[in-house]
């Protein structure tokens, strides 16, 4: 449940970057219909690939408005209607998220609020001033990691909750009945929780079991034996 995307090129400082997006679907089940797909990207200059978080950081406002734009334009002419994408507390603030989110109303946007920002009020009003537009969810990424953790949730309300692959992946392995718990106490704190790295049937099996929604490998790999029938 990947769905490639054409490539798109920008030159910053004469070096050009090519950035290659591609949706994974925010799922509930193997075959649901109507999902949230995350805009991912990969980032290559020349023949290398270049860590993407740490690329965006410094990608500048106006080049990330175009490609979103670009990508958004592209799901809209595919029929997808659901979609999410990161936010760092740069755009968050930015005039380029506002118009975006007014050019693509027919869209159903998830703003993933990146774990980097965190929770001042001014970060707070910046969010909240968005919840203003019907068509627009705000999901808390990376939960345990950085700023996103039990402080955060307390002053802002977040329509969903995605549990970072690090924290799912070492509680799965450790203690699955104190991540049933947590798991649990996150959904009464937000409408959903979603999970993050679901790579294999045991733990699809456990996330299906508590109603969770879930992204990851797994998936991508369902939808290559389905090709291959």
């Amino acid at each position: 449940m990947e769905i490639l995307l054409p490539f798109r090129s920008f030159t910053i400082a004469n070096s050009e970057y090519d950035l290659v997006p591609r949706l994974e679907a925010v799922t509930r089940s193997i075959g649901a219909e109507n999902n949230y797909y995350e805009i991912l990207t990969s980032v290559f200059l020349s023949e290398s690939q270049l860590d993407s978080r740490q690329f965006f950081c410094s990608f500048p406002k106006v080049y990330y408005f175009s490609y979103l734009r670009d990508v958004l334009s592209e799901m809209s002419q595919r029929g997808l209607k659901k979609v999410s994408f990161n936010v760092n507390e740069e755009f968050l603030k930015s005039a380029y998220l506002a118009m975006l989110v007014e050019d693509f109303r027919g869209l159903e946007i998830a703003l993933e609020i990146s774990e980097t920002i965190d929770s001042s009020e001014e970060n707070t009003q910046a969010i909240w001033a968005l919840t203003a537009h019907p068509n627009v969810s705000i999901w808390l990424d990376d939960f345990g990691c950085g700023f996103s953790n039990f402080d955060t949730i307390e002053k802002c309300n977040f329509d969903a909750i995605k549990i970072s692959k690090e924290l799912f992946w070492r509680l799965f392995n450790q203690d699955k009945k104190l991540l049933s718990c947590l798991l649990i106490n996150l959904r009464k704190k937000a409408g959903s929780v979603i999970v993050e790295g679901v790579d294999c049937f045991e733990k699809y099996v456990f996330c299906k079991e508590l109603d969770l929604l879930m992204q990851g490998y797994f998936f991508r790999e369902q939808k290559q034996k389905k090709l291959v029938r």
